[in-house]
């Protein structure tokens, strides 16, 4: 049970959506499970936190961009390994301010990073580099999608990718699309640095890329930050452990912008010289030096399977 912050248990939301109890916290967002009267199903409704620091144009833009992104996400949750989206809208909180929502399908499964660390709790060793790029492909798949869409996640992580339980078997959903995103939206440079002095991130420094520290020195954001995000994932399924440890944003900000990449040989998993090349590239420092999109990383990845590093080396971006 999580801290119902929002004080919408027991209550209906626009008279669809009985919030039954709060499950769990995150940055970003409260999460609940529902009821929904009209489809007679359970769901998920998941709720935005505005941040603190938002002023009344910065809350007001936030919401629109919300309103705009959740129409895209509607269009991405057809894919089989996105969560579906059924509604969304904005509901009053018990402290009497707005907050957005989403209605999302109720998923039973395990998340990935729970995965990981229940095998390290086992004694378990790591998984293989196959085991890896079967586990993360459905979700690279739909990452493609997006991208294609011209929409990138921004705050792909192993919390964020979750190995559902489906009618067709265990499929990767990819979880929490265009909400970074939402969040940068509407921010003045003032209210950005008060974002990033209090400690707020619309991203997760231990899984960012170096532009999203440091975007005058590495460039902007887009479908290659998701790529260097999947990186350190693969990375981090082969190793048992997480590819950039730290205790605060400094830490992480130091490694991402490191010179030394943190890929699998160099955190001491046995790879394939071809995985080992595809996770590299895919962390290079220089965005322009990995893959652009996933639909690269794809192909790369099938690459990988037939053991041709040659080719990831110099295969297009």
């Amino acid at each position: 049970m999580g801290d119902d912050v929002f004080g919408l248990v027991g209550r209906t939301v626009d008279e669809k959506v009985r919030v039954d109890d709060c499950i769990g916290e995150g940055g970003f967002a409260v999460v609940y499970r529902g009821f929904h009267l009209a489809f007679e199903q359970p769901v998920a409704l998941k709720c935005l936190k505005v941040p603190s620091h938002f002023d009344s144009q910065a809350q007001a833009a936030f919401l629109a961009k919300f309103r705009e992104e959740g129409k895209m996400l509607f269009r991405l949750s057809q894919h089989a390994s996105i969560v579906r989206v059924f509604d969304l809208g904005d509901v009053e909180t018990a402290r009497g301010d707005r907050i957005p929502y989403l209605v999302l399908e109720w998923l039973d499964g395990e998340e990935l990073d729970a995965l990981l660390k229940r095998r390290s709790e086992q004694g378990l060793p790591a998984l293989s580099e196959k085991e890896a790029l079967t586990l993360v492909r459905p979700a690279v798949d739909a990452i493609a999608l997006a991208h294609r869409l011209g929409i990138a996640h921004r705050d792909l992580k192993p919390s964020n990718l979750l190995l559902a339980n489906t009618v067709q078997g265990q499929l990767m959903k990819v979880l929490d699309f265009g909400i970074a995103k939402a969040m940068q939206e509407g921010e003045t440079t003032a209210q950005r640095s008060t974002r990033t002095s209090s400690g707020f991130h619309a991203f997760s420094p231990q899984y960012g890329a170096p532009e999203q520290f440091r975007s005058k020195r590495f460039g902007a954001t887009g479908p290659w930050t998701d790529v260097h995000a999947i990186g350190l994932v693969l990375t981090e399924i082969v190793v048992g452990r997480p590819a950039m440890v730290g205790e605060e944003h400094g830490d992480f900000y130091e490694l991402a912008v490191s010179e030394s990449r943190p890929t699998p040989r160099s955190l001491g998993a046995q790879v394939s010289d071809a995985f080992e090349t595809l996770c590299r590239r895919c962390v290079a420092r220089d965005s322009s030096d990995r893959f652009q999109d996933a639909e690269a990383l794809l192909a790369a990845m099938d690459a990988v399977e037939m053991g041709v590093r040659d080719w990831i080396e110099s295969a297009p971006a």
